[in-house]
């Protein structure tokens, strides 16, 4: 008897790693001409990867910040395809109108003229990171620095939510009803009550987040590591530590299944495809 439960107990084991076995393997990656690249996000309506790079002190307003735009094949379109930031770093698309964080501003840029429509002063801000647009538009913006989160709505940013649970906030994921925000710990505000839920206790600290499914995530660790999330459990990827390449904020395609990273440290982004088993 003792025997049968010790084989099924190691065979639940092995077909539950079989089961839930992931990882990534490199289907491109850019030269080493980015200038600390944070962010990559990709649009498929331009079929086109954009790029926030820092180029510079993320803290320094010195004018050296630009956004570059890439194929999905890694190809450079245009480098420096729009000028005139400091320290860019989340991104979202909404309307084709990208909005970033560019140290205490919110920066709105046409795709369509590639060029910037409007810088929006934010007041009470102090190192803004992350940004996630809901489906009507409300575009809500991470302060690392000042543990708040913005709102811009109707054409003007204001305060959303103040709180000590949110020390070290970096990144968010808006969702239909929920926020996720993330700094050690993945959390959920309800964006009616504006609750706040731990879903992940220990992250490593969490960069960019993607949805996969109803209890999972893929995320980027600042210090060079991905990490997917299965309910409270780990599963590392990727980890560039020793290289130092941290990795930025990445972004998922799920129709292809690539994971796009910003490598810091390393100047270049790169593209994984995602494998699960």
């Amino acid at each position: 008897m003792l025997k049968n439960t010790v084989f099924f107990i190691l065979t639940f084991l092995l077909v539950n790693d079989c089961v839930y076995s992931q990882s990534l393997s490199l289907v491109w990656a850019t030269d080493t001409i980015f200038k600390n690249p944070e962010t990559a996000l990709y649009n498929a309506k331009w079929k086109s990867i954009f790029v926030s790079n820092i180029n510079g002190n993320m803290y320094e307003k010195d004018g050296n910040g630009f956004i570059s735009k890439i194929s999905l094949d890694g190809k450079i379109e245009n480098l420096k395809w729009v000028e005139g930031l400091n320290g860019p770093k989340g991104m979202e698309i909404f309307k084709d109108t990208i909005f970033v964080t560019d140290i205490d501003e919110l920066v709105l840029i046409s795709i369509k003229e590639a060029k910037i429509i409007r810088k929006i002063k934010v007041e009470g801000a102090v190192f803004l990171n992350d940004v996630a647009i809901t489906k009507n538009g409300k575009v809500f913006i991470s302060d690392t620095k000042a543990a708040k989160i913005f709102c811009y709505a109707d054409g003007k940013v204001s305060l959303w939510l103040e709180s000590d649970k949110l020390q070290k906030i970096n990144g968010m994921l808006a969702e239909k009803t929920k926020l996720i925000v993330c700094n050690q710990k993945i959390m959920e505000v309800d964006l009616k009550t504006k609750e706040i839920k731990t879903l992940v206790e220990t992250t490593g600290g969490v960069d960019g987040i993607e949805r996969l499914g109803k209890n999972e995530f893929l995320y980027s660790n600042w210090d060079g590591r991905v990490y997917i999330t299965k309910n409270s459990r780990l599963i590392k990827l990727l980890d560039t530590t020793k290289t130092k390449q941290q990795s930025g904020d990445l972004d998922y395609i799920p129709s292809k299944k690539l994971v796009i990273i910003p490598t810091l440290g390393g100047n270049s982004i790169t593209c994984y495809k995602l494998k699960i088993n």
